[in-house]
């Protein structure tokens, strides 16, 4: 929620095409998304301490770089190590809370971990007003290195280390490829396809269309597959689904051109920008923790007609 605020600013100040810009966020979204589950995998065979801090080092790696920068592609590629860095910080971090904490205090730990992301999205925005108002666009990259140096030697110092003893997972590193090259392709046509050829762009749909098909087979014959096809014989998960991609499909779309809009279009200053969007982030902070305990007195489709 920081960098989407910055993107304006870069977005003039390195002379940067609207283009240019989305793929910041793309790039992100399509490391972390297609590694979630191979991380986890790795995590339990090699070590979830081991591979949290190498997430955190990714982080630090992607801060560093990206504040570094003069040019919208060294960022854009810097922005790979952030996609890995959150793919592995948010699939182990769960594993370590639940390894590091007995039953009696681990519902106490998860609350806690889902209200801090909530708090750190709630003061993003206006955080990184702040930093681009009074030290530019690179301080919302430096600022956050001192935060993920304590982490760091939090989690060396006082984590215990944990892996899966019951079982060896295998990795399903052909799945990945083919989910990384399904997503990509089909990302690419619809973001470049104006610049390309009609022949073209149709070649690179029809790429993570054979991709897509290609996935779905080797799935069927993967000992731990990263895409069960199992669960989508599940209605509720289905339907769970589709209501989780609609959600982040708007917090998406709205983080990425709200900020343009307000900064571009209105001529509002970042830390302007970064108040109007608290309005968004605020509600969807305070509300989490009211909210997972009213479900359980509730209906979940009454709760989630009402958020939709």
């Amino acid at each position: 929620s920081m960098i989407n605020n910055a993107i304006p600013t870069i977005k003039v100040d390195l002379s940067a095409s609207m283009t240019q810009v989305v793929w910041v966020m793309n790039i992100f979204g399509i490391v972390g998304c297609s590694t979630l589950v191979t991380f986890g995998r790795l995590a339990d065979i090699f070590g979830r301490k081991k591979l949290f801090l190498f997430g955190q080092t990714c982080q630090i790696i992607s801060l560093v770089g990206s504040g570094l920068s003069h040019s919208i592609h060294w960022i854009i590629f810097f922005q790979i190590f952030s996609g890995m860095g959150n793919g592995i910080l948010l699939t182990v971090s769960q594993a370590m809370l639940t390894e590091n904490f007995g039953e009696e205090n681990r519902n106490k730990a998860l609350g806690l971990w889902s209200s801090m992301i909530g708090l750190s999205l709630a003061i993003g925005p206006v955080l990184s007003g702040f930093l681009i108002t009074h030290f530019g666009w690179r301080g919302i990259f430096f600022a956050p290195l001192p935060v993920v140096a304590v982490g760091m030697v939090l989690v060396f110092f006082f984590a215990r280390e944990s892996r899966n003893t019951l079982d060896t997972p295998k990795l399903d590193l052909l799945g990945m490829g083919l989910l990384i090259v399904t997503i990509s392709a089909f990302t690419l046509g619809i973001i470049e396809g104006h610049h390309f050829s009609t022949l073209t762009t149709t070649f690179i749909f029809i790429i993570s269309g054979v991709a897509l098909l290609l996935l779905l087979l080797v799935e069927r014959k993967a000992k731990e597959p990263i895409i069960r096809e199992d669960l989508f014989t599940n209605r509720r998960f289905v339907l769970a689904s589709l209501c989780s991609c609609s959600f982040i499909f708007i917090i998406w779309a709205s983080f990425f051109i709200l900020p343009l809009f307000y900064q571009h279009i209105v001529g509002y200053s970042a830390l302007q920008t970064g108040l109007i969007l608290m309005c968004i982030t605020i509600p969807l902070a305070s509300l989490s923790a009211p909210v997972a305990k009213l479900y359980q007195h509730m209906p979940v489709k009454v709760i989630l007609s009402i958020g939709f």
